[in-house]
């Protein structure tokens, strides 16, 4: 709310962004004619005790895709730039989630916005060695039911495949989370 530019762009306390980072999403939103842009990420998962590098890869390389960002989080919040006047006038983050609120914004986004896309990593995303950081809590699940079945439920109807994609997804969130539900 107190940004003055005329981007935005986010970053975790534990992520990085390489020093072209900014240059080329703000040349790729100008030369586009978008007002949304993302970087593919390089993934490292360390170790905890030692810090060491347990895996390392080159993830998110995904071709822009409304339907496919119904269904998960294909875009971590630093790899995504976006005119700052988007921000205010889609609401913002909702402060109500506990988590994956950046999701919830992209897909506000996406209701009404084209994203384009820089096909190389711009990013270091660090990744636990207990692996993402809200996959496995019931945050997490009761974060994606209200952003697939409440907030977004409109603009998921109204594509069947859609539709299904998000049922499958909450299916498996439940099936690997059974013990929240017992």
């Amino acid at each position: 709310e107190l940004a003055t530019g005329k981007y935005c762009n986010f970053l975790d306390d534990d992520d990085l962004l390489y020093p072209n980072h900014v240059l080329l999403l703000a040349d790729c939103l100008t030369s586009s004619n978008t007002r949304i842009a993302y970087s593919l990420a390089e993934e490292f998962q360390y170790r905890e005790k030692d810090g060491r590098v347990m895996r390392h890869y080159v993830c998110y390389n995904r071709t822009p895709n409304r339907l496919l960002l119904t269904k998960y989080n294909y875009l971590p919040i630093p790899c995504v730039m976006f005119e700052r006047r988007l921000y205010n006038e889609l609401g913002g983050f909702d402060e109500k989630l506990e988590c994956l609120e950046d999701w919830d914004l992209w897909i506000k986004m996406a209701r009404h916005y084209d994203f384009a896309c820089v096909k190389e990593p711009l990013v270091n995303v660090h990744i636990s060695s207990f692996g993402r950081k809200s996959n496995d809590t019931e945050a997490n699940i009761k974060a994606t039911e209200y952003i697939c079945t409440v907030r977004n439920r409109d603009y998921i109807m109204q594509n069947k495949e859609c539709h299904i994609k998000v049922l499958e997804s909450l299916i498996f969130l439940y099936k690997r989370n059974k013990k929240y539900f017992q």
